[in-house]
């Protein structure tokens, strides 16, 4: 076996023989480079955020960051696709950025991929993905599809009879409506609803 010739380069031969003593050699060279070959590396492959609907334009929502072997070049970030111009990300520091007002009715997730890139001579590039979440915020009154509903129920009429079906529409993402009667039925609770 030969030894390394130079940093990262080894050679050696390698030889083959049969049974009756005949034998071949080659010479073989092996490169080894280094595992990030001056590519940026993240510090996470995917980043994840949660924000309320109602988080102020222009606030900074997360930061990625990656860094290079070579410390003699910088890095710049782009968000190469999926923020629909909600985001914008600083292309010094990583800082994604929220761009415009969010709504959780309209969508509720987003997943951004994100790009670091060299500023040597010959850009090396790295992705990664950002997941972001949009939860929502109580914002938009109750609204029953009918204000006010007449009926007529026969006298006698047992229980559980059903008189009528009140619906109320809430445009919140997530909404969770609750019925009660708050007025007019009297000292026994006649009418229940659920």
């Amino acid at each position: 076996a030969r030894s390394q010739t130079q940093q990262n380069i080894y050679s050696f031969d390698a030889v083959c023989t049969d049974s009756g003593g005949l034998l071949s050699s080659a010479l073989v060279t092996v490169v080894v480079n280094p595992s990030d070959a001056g590519y940026p590396v993240f510090t996470q492959q995917l980043y994840s955020a949660t924000i309320a609907e109602s988080q102020s334009v222009s606030s900074t929502i997360l930061r990625i960051q990656a860094t290079s072997t070579d410390s003699s070049v910088g890095i710049a970030y782009t968000i190469a696709s999926g923020s629909d111009g909600n985001f914008v990300i600083d292309g010094a520091t990583g800082d994604i950025v929220l761009a415009m007002p969010l709504n959780a009715e309209v969508q509720e997730y987003y997943v951004l991929s994100v790009k670091a890139v060299t500023t040597d001579c010959i850009p090396k590039t790295t992705a990664a993905t950002v997941q972001i979440t949009v939860t929502d915020v109580n914002e938009y009154f109750l609204s029953f599809d009918n204000h006010t509903l007449s009926v007529t129920l026969t006298e006698g009429s047992p229980p559980p009879t059903c008189v009528a079906k009140v619906t109320c529409t809430d445009v919140d993402a997530t909404s969770n409506i609750s019925y009660q009667i708050s007025s007019g039925n009297g000292v026994l609770s006649i009418f229940g609803i659920s």
